[in-house]
């Protein structure tokens, strides 16, 4: 489970209990918690509860240490295995655990975030083999970029073009936490409308759509589709390139490393049509 899942399952539960909660790994060290003083900081009790495997433990206000203020902790299990501890601070009834439902909750939100993550560490190994490929010096070793394509599902002998997609005012957005996500969400909704078999890759905020050979009316069309819907839904205005030769055999899809800046500067082998959408 990653921090930044960890974190947002005490916020939730926290809302519902209205008490602080933190959630600590599998060595006793806060990830997590609604008191961002006490992230990073050693928790005695979950520490102890991991070391002998207890079911719960309750620190009494008479017991509690600067690391482990009064309040429950119980074990977070997976595969039958302590991974983790989750903390209430404050009174809570012995033996009662969280309240009611509570302990539900979070084990849903924990198998949710561990799902996510685990998608969120397959779209890292995708986009690293698209690097490689289309940007990067996959080609260099041909076998190896194909057996790599092949587990992934990707059979880079299929012909495709490319098109490459672009927030007008792509350093705004870049540049702060929150057009970061938007971006994400841009990138999301073209991959949707670029159909199944399509690959999208995003670098330096543009996204780079690998689609299946087709006509240059039927590519037009789909830099529209998405010009439409990302102004629709994001209100952001969106600038699409796409690719009038060497977009036949994918070995041939991209020459050599993208050279951010103007369309010219690109590789000559690949012209791009830059419309403003």
């Amino acid at each position: 489970l990653s921090r930044q899942g960890a974190q947002s399952i005490v916020e939730e539960v926290g809302a519902v209990v209205g008490q602080n909660i933190n959630m600590m790994d599998r060595r006793g060290y806060v990830i997590a918690s609604t008191d961002e003083t006490r992230i990073g900081s050693l928790h005695e009790g979950a520490r102890k509860l991991i070391e002998e495997h207890l079911p719960e433990l309750y620190v009494e206000v008479g017991h509690a240490t600067p690391t482990s203020r009064p309040g429950l902790n119980l074990p977070i299990t997976h595969a039958g295995s302590i991974v983790g501890v989750i903390g209430i601070t404050g009174p809570v009834r012995r033996g009662g655990g969280l309240w009611p439902g509570c302990e539900e909750m979070v084990e849903i939100l924990i198998r949710e975030n561990a799902e996510q993550d685990e998608r969120r560490m397959g779209q890292r190994v995708l986009n690293r083999f698209l690097e490689d490929w289309v940007i990067g010096n996959g080609l260099m070793q041909p076998g190896i970029l194909e057996e790599r394509g092949f587990a992934l599902g990707i059979d880079i002998a299929v012909p495709r073009r490319i098109m490459v997609a672009s927030a007008r005012e792509l350093e705004e957005y870049a540049s702060t936490a929150s057009g970061q996500k938007l971006l994400e969400q841009v990138e999301r909704e073209a991959a949707a409308l670029a159909g199944r078999g399509s690959l999208v890759l995003r670098s330096g905020g543009r996204q780079i759509i690998l689609v299946k050979k087709c006509p240059d009316r039927q590519m037009e069309q789909l830099a529209g589709r998405i010009r439409t819907a990302v102004l629709k839904k994001f209100n952001i205005r969106m600038v699409v390139g796409i690719g009038r030769k060497g977009g036949g055999h994918p070995r041939s899809l991209w020459p050599g490393p993208i050279r951010h800046g103007a369309p010219q500067a690109w590789p000559k082998r690949t012209s791009l049509h830059m419309t403003a959408l």
